[in-house]
């Protein structure tokens, strides 16, 4: 029998004291098979203490549902059996493991989905870091080529205006103007 979904395997299946004052006990493996959850004897004082099996996240009503069932007054832990065992495709529905409170498998669920929003939050954050990243290097590359462009506009300006200003020595110019041209294409090649 798969125990997914069912009370039997699920780590918030409690027995709730009725006296003195409520609290919530595990419920053995043992007690889950044969049903016997009427009653928690107390570690500290070896004392029975009167219990009821409940739904520890409120999810099902297993009390009402044992009262529903016909003669469960001639067998309680039968009809507790019975109940316990439903599939109920919990959503709620945590593995129950040996020795862990009701109490103690809630806090394990809260720290598992703390645990995965934390790492989806790092995960989101990683993604934007890469896309900043991806962005700031497109930035980048028309960043040069748009200096770079102005760059040269300039260098050709300036060398039009230097070429008008030398009037009679402008052979000179430009052969100092090739050999610029040719180191600045080696340099960018």
């Amino acid at each position: 029998m798969d125990l997914k979904g069912r009370c039997i395997g699920c780590g918030f299946l409690a027995k709730r004291s009725i006296d003195p004052t409520p609290s919530y006990y595990e419920i053995e493996q043992s007690e889950r098979d044969t049903g016997h959850v009427w009653q928690h004897r107390a570690a500290e004082t070896g004392i029975y203490i009167q219990t009821e099996p409940e739904c520890f996240r409120h999810v099902a009503s297993i009390r009402g549902e044992i009262q529903q069932i016909p003669d469960n007054n001639a067998d309680k832990s039968a009809a507790a059996k019975r109940v316990f065992s439903k599939d109920r495709e919990c959503e709620y529905w945590y593995p129950y493991t040996l020795g862990l409170t009701p109490k103690e498998h809630l806090e394990e669920v809260k720290m598992q989905l703390l645990e995965n929003s934390r790492r989806d939050f790092e995960l989101r954050l990683f993604k934007i870091t890469e896309q900043i990243q991806k962005d700031s290097r497109k930035i980048a590359t028309r960043s040069f080529w748009f200096n770079l462009f102005f760059t040269l506009v300039l260098i050709f300006l300036t060398c039009v205006q230097i070429w008008l200003a030398l009037g009679e020595n402008r052979l000179i110019f430009a052969r100092l103007l090739e050999q610029l041209f040719k180191l600045l294409i080696l340099k960018l090649s």
